[in-house]
């Protein structure tokens, strides 16, 4: 009997998986879809009307079950054996694994962000930073769902443009641009509804911003005098520590984090204060 049982639930599970839905990934196109599910291209726009006028990334299509996918059930089906230990528990040979489970995998990424830097009292102007950086996540469990961990590589700068009043009709202005190569590691966990379009992953990491280039330029009067200067920038690796939360959204991610500094270089070109980020991209 439990044999007849378990058989008799592989084969509603074989046959829910041929009325399944399919999303569309980067990349795909009908044919693809057809070719993966053994199907003709004719008989997705059948079962999904217009589609082959309106394709886009995140659709979801309805895939007609074929006659080949069912033989390939039977076959599972047939290759199950039931195993009975002397304290009355089952255990299914190799064969009865399902295949179709989701497995571990790599995800490209991308994050373009703002960061709003801080600045002293009583000076005016603005300070900011901003970056874009391309790598991938790796999913432990599931794709796109799950433990992640990941790295990236790009740009990243730090900008300041600020001016204090000495006193009536002297100031100082200061700008100052540096220039990065940026390497963030981050690790998280991305909580995503079943086809994994909406979702929500917080996520921690350390950056490193290998200094590329950079000066200081100061202008403006003091004591009756004008003050010209510039500076050159020495060369060192700041290093910083983030925390964050990106919201995903059909595909792409929104989301904000805190970034703060972990040695005298980091402080020095973004900082001694931490300071709050937000950013757009995919992956997360």
């Amino acid at each position: 009997m439990k044999k007849l049982f378990l058989i008799v639930a592989l084969l509603i599970h074989g046959i829910a998986m041929f009325a399944q839905d399919h999303v569309v990934a980067r990349g795909e196109s009908l044919q693809s879809i057809a070719d993966k599910y053994n199907v003709s291209v004719d008989k997705i726009i059948e079962a999904n009307p217009g589609v082959d006028k309106l394709f886009y990334v995140g659709l979801v299509l309805t895939v007609p079950e074929n006659e080949s996918a069912m033989t390939r059930q039977s076959e599972t089906v047939e290759s199950v054996t039931v195993q009975m230990q002397d304290n009355g528990s089952e255990q299914l040979t190799p064969d009865a694994v399902n295949q179709t489970n989701d497995v571990p995998g790599f995800e490209p990424s991308m994050m373009m962000e703002y960061g709003f830097l801080s600045k002293a009292e009583g000076v005016s102007g603005s300070n900011y930073t901003y970056a874009i950086s391309v790598g991938a996540n790796y999913y432990l469990m599931h794709k796109d769902k799950g433990v992640f961990a990941g790295a990236r590589i790009g740009y990243n700068s730090a900008n300041y443009n600020n001016t204090v009043k000495v006193d009536r009709g002297e100031y100082q202005n200061t700008t100052s641009t540096a220039h990065f190569i940026a390497i963030p590691i981050n690790m998280g966990y991305a909580l995503t509804n079943d086809n994994s379009r909406l979702g929500i992953s917080p996520y921690a990491g350390i950056g490193f911003n290998f200094c590329v280039g950079g000066k200081i330029k100061s202008k403006g009067r003091i004591h009756g005098e004008n003050i010209n200067g510039e500076e050159k920038f020495k060369k060192k690796v700041g290093v910083d520590a983030r925390v964050g939360l990106q919201l995903r959204l059909w595909g792409f991610n929104i989301g904000g984090s805190y970034v703060f500094p972990l040695n005298d270089s980091q402080k020095s070109y973004f900082g001694k204060d931490a300071y709050p980020a937000i950013n757009i991209g995919f992956g997360f």
